[in-house]
This record gives C-alpha cells, sequence and structure tokens, in this order.
C-alpha cells in the first residue's frame, strides 16, 4: 500500500507539470524562407501558444529588404501552406547571402529555442537551430559538408533532449534491464532500430501517417511503465531485453523522421545532414543514459545509508506508476488529434 500511494502521489505530480507543459506548448519558434525568385522571398513564422499576443517576435533583414503584398500563404513557390504559420513576402537587394536575420521581441525573448529553415533558388536548404540566448542567424554564403555536419548534429542532440516521450520509453528501459552489460545491450537495439526506420522514412522509402505513430509511441512507453511495476524477472522485457528494444525501436525512428521531415535536410549534402542528425540523436541519448546511471548509482549509495527507507526498491514502483500516468495522457491526447 505504501508503493501505491508513494507512486500516485508523484504520479498525480507529474501529471500536473506534464499537463501544464502541454498547455504552454513548448515546441520551439519556427522561421522559414524560401527563395521564389531572384531576390524576392516567402518568409513564414510559426510562435507557439507559450508566447504571449504581446511579446510576438518581428523578423528583420539585413540590407535594402522591403515587404511586398502576400503572394499567396504558403503557396507561392508550390508549397503547401503549414498549420499555424504566418507569412509575408520580402524583396531584398543583393539577395541574403553574408546577411543577418534578427528576431527582436517587444518585451524579452522566451526560454524557447528557435529552428531557422532557408531554402535558395540554387537548390541549397539550410536548417539551424538557435538558442533561447540567440536572436541572430547569419545567411551562409553557400553550403558545405563541416556545416551541415555541425548543424544537424546540434539538431540531432536538441531534438532527443525535446523529445519527453522517447527519454522516458529509455528511462523505462534502463529500470527494467538493471545490470549494466544488459542496459548496454538494450539500448544498443534501441538504436539501431530506430536508425533503420529513420533512414527509411527521412528519405521516404517507406511513408506513414504520423499522428497514428505518435500515438503507438505514447502506447510503447505505457507498456514499458507496467513492465517496470511488475517487477524485474516477472515481464516479457526482463527475458527479452534486445528483441522488445528493437520491436519498439522501429516505431520511435519514425518519430524521429517526422521531427527531421519538419525540419528539413540539406539538398546538396543530404547524407551528411541525415548522418549527423542521427548521430546527433545518440550523442543525446548515451548522454542521458550516463545521466540516469549515476543517478540511480547516488540512490543506490543513498539507500544503503537510509536503509530503512528502502529507496532503491520503491524507486522502480514509483517511476513506472509516473511514467505510465504521464504516457497514457499523452496517448488519448494524440489518439483525440488524430
Amino acid at each position: 500500500m505504501t508503493h501505491f500511494k508513494s507512486g500516485l502521489i508523484l504520479s498525480v505530480l507529474l501529471l500536473g507539470l506534464n499537463c501544464g507543459v502541454l498547455a504552454d506548448d513548448n515546441r520551439p519558434i519556427y522561421v522559414e524562407i524560401n527563395e521564389l525568385e531572384s531576390g524576392r522571398y516567402e518568409v513564414g513564422l510559426r510562435v507557439p501558444s507559450s508566447v504571449p499576443v504581446f511579446n510576438q517576435p518581428e523578423l528583420i533583414l539585413s540590407g535594402a529588404c522591403s515587404t511586398l503584398p502576400l503572394m499567396g500563404s504558403g503557396a507561392s513557390a508550390g508549397l503547401s501552406a503549414k498549420v499555424g504559420m504566418s507569412y509575408s513576402t520580402w524583396q531584398c537587394e543583393k539577395g541574403l547571402r553574408g546577411k543577418t536575420l534578427t528576431i527582436r521581441y517587444p518585451l524579452a525573448k522566451p526560454a524557447l529555442p528557435t529552428v531557422v529553415r532557408v531554402s535558395f533558388l540554387e537548390d541549397e536548404t539550410y536548417t539551424s537551430v538557435l538558442s533561447p540566448g540567440e536572436n541572430e542567424f547569419p545567411f551562409p554564403e553557400s553550403e558545405t559538408k563541416p556545416g551541415v555536419a555541425g548543424e544537424y548534429l546540434r539538431l540531432g542532440i536538441h531534438h532527443i533532449w525535446a523529445g519527453t516521450d522517447h527519454l522516458l520509453f529509455v528511462l523505462c528501459l534502463i529500470f527494467i534491464a538493471g545490470s549494466f552489460g544488459r542496459i548496454l545491450g538494450t539500448v544498443t537495439g534501441f538504436t539501431l532500430a530506430h536508425s533503420v526506420t529513420l533512414v527509411l522514412s527521412a528519405t521516404e522509402i517507406v511513408q506513414v501517417p504520423m499522428p497514428p505513430i505518435e500515438a503507438l509511441i505514447a502506447l510503447s512507453v505505457v507498456f514499458l511503465a507496467i513492465e517496470v511495476c511488475k517487477g524485474r524477472r516477472e515481464n516479457l522485457t526482463w527475458r527479452f531485453p534486445f528483441l522488445i528494444s528493437i520491436a519498439f525501436g522501429l516505431l520511435h525512428g519514425l518519430g524521429f523522421a517526422a521531427a527531421l521531415n519538419q525540419i528539413g535536410l540539406p539538398n546538396q549534402e543530404l547524407v551528411t545532414g541525415l548522418l549527423f542528425f542521427n548521430i546527433g540523436v545518440e550523442v543525446g541519448q548515451v548522454l542521458f543514459v550516463i545521466l540516469i546511471v549515476v543517478v540511480l548509482a547516488l540512490v543506490k549509495k543513498g539507500s544503503k545509508f537510509f536503509g530503512r527507507l528502502e529507496i532503491e526498491r520503491k524507486l522502480p514502483r514509483v517511476v513506472g506508476y509516473a511514467a505510465g500516468c504521464v504516457a497514457t495522457l499523452w496517448f488519448f491526447e494524440r489518439v483525440f488529434a488524430v
């Protein structure tokens, strides 16, 4: 009964926190700039609901640029208008290469990253993530392999740390696996599997609707949370950790690909962008695993020192209850969204 109470209390706290996150909409600010013809650009902006109306950003392009009457909404260059995007058309003498985009706020910049995606007529596309402390994006002179590698490595790390559902899934895998050797094998299976579907989906070899996939990803976390609550040696994942991680890794790879498709891949250095985005995801994932292993080691030491509290024994069930409740909320939210 004590386990249930502890788990219930933490679950309610995390549910409240999660509801707040969902309500505040902590997605990044998104800027998309498409060159329609020489010197003329369509500029799209999407701002999450967490940014109040009185603090909406203003986009300022350096150089001699002027605003033109809008020539369509996201369709000027044969593109489809994206949900939540507001568009404007800019005329810039001598183009944008070598110039700077400044994102200015009336009050203060919110604690959100900004994704900037630029497409030029030369069939070159650039994507960059500005940290919450940055508000300027310098337009590159030309696409380079090192530049693409660095940006997409950064994008991959950012995506895994912003993907709470993926991190929660890995957390549950760690609790079920237990020993370092089993954790290594389990996470390796997850990595190999999601790398395959990430590549297949990002290159459009495999195409599936994303809303159902996102709902299934939430359900995969629910499944593992139940396995954590059952206890080790009493569940399917304990007996076959590598196979289970591979099966669900294929599913999560489709989710990674959906994020990458929203960001976009470079036209000239597609392989480099895809490779380093995947490497970035793995780097972020490894850092998360190391962090959790260190925390669990400290908890184990604390449990021995404060033996009567039985922290080490209670923690998996508490985490299982909390993860299950949060993931169930995600599942129903995504099902209704479908």
